[in-house]
């Protein structure tokens, strides 16, 4: 949390801001944030919940029962 308001607060300063190929970088960051994130899911919990999961990540009119 804290570093999200450092960041947010630096983003305000325009030599950070106009700072080379930066909003790669931001991409690439968060791209590895939610890898991250997504590596500590239990897969067990959620193969035995597919369909509750599958009714809140799928749209209504690709979801078949």
């Amino acid at each position: 949390m804290v570093f999200a308001f450092i960041a947010i607060g630096a983003s305000f300063i325009p030599r950070i801001r106009e700072l080379p190929h930066s909003f790669k970088i931001g991409e690439y960051v968060i791209l590895v944030f939610c890898a991250a994130v997504g590596s500590m899911a239990d897969f067990t919990k959620l193969l035995t919940a597919i369909p509750s999961v599958l009714g809140y990540v799928t749209p209504p009119w690709e979801f078949q029962f």
